[in-house]
């Protein structure tokens, strides 16, 4: 059987210690070929760097043990320009993160560089895998400080997400190639280990509240995160599980935007009644 290629990215920055972690999981099940920002570039999207003169591709001196890109561009900007310049050959998956701070619901998942650099895998034809830890605020910020390091206390629970998205990832990278956009978004608790259920769920429908507050000066405003509240679903959804202690497996079928029949035309309709698909 060929031995798959794997392209890895992120947007916390090509030197995240989460990011090291999940290269060093994803080298003994493939080759491995790492391309991701040279900073954070967090809450981005699927963006790509259109209006910059050029994008910089420098090779990383690191300890990846691969080849590796250090670019100066979003996540998808990185795997746009791995997949047509960098790696050579055929790449069987895309892998993001892993992200500091979980992408769950459809507004973190949507906003998410972590995501978009999956995407941008899976709109050129590869299988696609998102992975993201939920934190704690002080876990968060330790992890935010320039040259931060894995504390003993979340170093056992990083190894542990890595682990289990490069198993997932060597058995969806050998399936043949999705004949849709689809990205598999994994999102673990902070409590994760190697016995975690990993669970099949739907994206929450979030309604975001209000992510902007008055500053001190007349007509300028502040970021400040909110979550804002969830819709109702008759389905298990990546929030909730994630709430549970469970990790959360969401397939995100970007090929089914444009569905105009049964369920997603009867809802667009405002169909109270229509059936709603089950999760495959």
């Amino acid at each position: 059987m060929r031995t798959p290629t794997i392209l890895a990215t992120n947007d916390d920055g090509i030197d995240s210690p989460l990011f090291v972690a999940l290269v060093r999981a994803l080298r003994p099940i493939g080759r491995v070929i790492v391309a991701a920002p040279d900073g954070e570039r967090s809450w981005i999207g699927k963006a790509i760097s259109r209006q910059k003169p050029l994008l910089r591709a420098v090779p990383h001196d690191s300890t990846f043990g691969c080849p590796a890109w250090s670019i100066d561009g979003t996540p998808a900007d990185c795997v746009n320009l791995a997949l047509g310049h960098l790696v050579g050959g055929r790449v069987d998956l895309v892998v993001s993160g892993i992200n500091m701070g979980s992408n769950a619901g459809l507004p973190l998942i949507l906003a998410s560089g972590t995501v978009g650099g999956a995407l941008e895998g899976a709109l050129a034809g590869t299988h696609a895998v998102a992975s993201s830890i939920r934190l704690g605020k002080a876990d968060f910020a330790r992890l935010k400080l320039p040259d931060a390091t894995l504390p003993a206390d979340v170093a056992g629970v990083v190894d542990a997400i890595a682990a289990r998205t490069a198993t997932l990832c060597a058995e969806i990278a050998r399936r043949p190639r999705p004949r849709r956009p689809i990205v598999h978004n994994l999102n673990f608790p902070p409590n994760t280990t190697a016995e975690t259920p990993l669970v099949r769920t739907t994206a929450a429908h979030l309604r975001v509240g209000p992510l902007w507050v008055p500053a001190g000066e007349p007509g300028t405003y502040a970021f400040a995160f909110s979550v804002g509240d969830e819709a109702p679903s008759p389905h298990l959804t990546d929030r909730a599980c994630i709430d549970a202690g469970q990790a959360t497996h969401a397939i995100l079928d970007f090929g089914r935007l444009a569905v105009t029949t049964g369920a997603a035309r009867a809802d667009a309709l405002g169909t109270a009644d229509a059936p709603r698909p089950r999760i495959q």
